[in-house]
């Protein structure tokens, strides 16, 4: 059994129970059929958090790179359900069902733009307008399936955890700002037609049936779309709501650290005389501050989103720099680990940020307890 099918099974156990439990919050926000994303964990059957959302217009956006998260949840058409959906798939893609081997239920993902970032969409190949309509600009990039069985007869929906599955989405990840995803939900059957025998493909484009040789591998014929969205990459957007003033510094309340609101004090690693080093400052404030990690370092520049340097404004701290932070990590002989804020560098996605600084270069510090 793969992840997903144990997610799903954990979730719903019956029509009934998704009846009774499924919080009416999802339909009214983003109707029915459809599939919603979160962007922050997985989307609860019966408690809809408006903010795991960023819904604008009919589109869900989210970070791209290593930023991102997809745990989708499908909800049908009212009345449908996963062993009706499942006899329409038969009764109209039914060519093969003589070699038939199992049934699946899928999510799969058609992508905007290419590798080299070159747009697939195009007045000719257009973005669907329906839900019946299948892309025809490219073929899906993802296609996450997972068995079922008579358990899951009665299910009105079912979720894709991004947990389980991301280590398969590498081309969701690689996706540049302004790409879009659209994601559709499927019920469908695979077959396996001896090979030398006649085994028929649907053309979604042509709308027929067209037979072909079978070279004795398994096959997959999907349904119509039960459900679908669109999601398109985003700049990655800081998350105010995770810092809150606390004493003479700002809690982020995710990682429990709280750091200095002055950020904008430079001091060398290096004796110079006349000068303070950056120890000694660390030293003179007391109250338990220290230097940072490499790794605390990398997650607020994470957490500042594509402009960090105006996003710590907003929050309450003062003096960000567009500069490289001393970390408490050496790097090599005279050297030492340092975390950059600056955005222009680090188009999304996001990346690490890691530099290495002299220990005479005159630095920022920004302290942290």
């Amino acid at each position: 059994m793969s992840k997903l099918s144990i997610v799903l099974l954990l979730v719903v156990t019956s029509a009934t129970a998704v009846a009774a439990e499924l919080d009416p919050a999802y339909i009214k926000t983003f109707g029915q059929p459809a599939i919603s994303a979160s962007i922050s964990g997985f989307p609860a059957l019966a408690g809809y958090k408006a903010d795991q959302f960023d819904y604008r217009d009919g589109v869900f956006y989210t970070p791209g790179g290593e930023d991102m998260t997809l745990d989708l949840r499908a909800v049908m058409a009212p009345g449908m359900t996963i062993a009706k959906a499942l006899a329409k798939t038969k009764k109209d893609r039914g060519k093969n069902l003589k070699f038939h081997k199992g049934d699946f239920l899928a999510f799969r993902i058609w992508i905007s733009h290419d590798q080299t970032n070159r747009k697939l969409v195009t007045d000719e190949r257009p973005w669907p307008k329906k839900l019946s309509d299948i892309p025809i600009f490219d073929s899906p990039k993802v296609s996450f399936r997972t068995p079922i069985g008579q358990a899951q007869a009665d299910w009105v929906g079912a979720v894709y955890a991004w947990q389980d599955l991301k280590v398969d989405a590498l081309e969701l990840k690689r996706a540049l700002k302004g790409t879009r995803f659209y994601v559709t939900f499927h019920i469908g059957f695979e077959y396996k037609t001896p090979g030398g025998q006649i085994e028929h493909k649907w053309n979604d484009v042509l709308k027929r049936w067209e037979p072909r040789k079978s070279l004795g591998l398994v096959g997959f014929e999907y349904g119509d779309p039960l459900a679908a969205c669109t999601i398109e990459v985003a700049g990655l957007q800081g998350d105010a709501s995770r810092f809150k003033a606390e004493g003479d510094g700002i809690k982020d309340v995710r990682s429990g650290l709280t750091w200095s609101k002055k950020a904008d004090v430079k001091r060398r690693k290096s004796d110079v005389p006349g000068a303070q080093t950056v120890d000694a400052y660390v030293a003179s404030l007391g109250g338990g501050w220290r230097l940072p990690t490499k790794a605390e370092l990398v997650a607020m520049r994470k957490a500042g989103g594509e402009k960090p340097t105006e996003f710590f404004a907003t929050v309450g701290f003062a003096g960000v720099q567009s500069d490289c932070y001393w970390s408490s990590e050496p790097s090599n002989a005279g050297r030492w680990i340092c975390v950059t804020m600056a955005h222009e560098e680090y188009k999304q996605p996001v990346r690490d940020a890691v530099r290495h600084a002299d220990a005479t270069d005159p630095l920022p510090v920004w302290v942290v307890k």
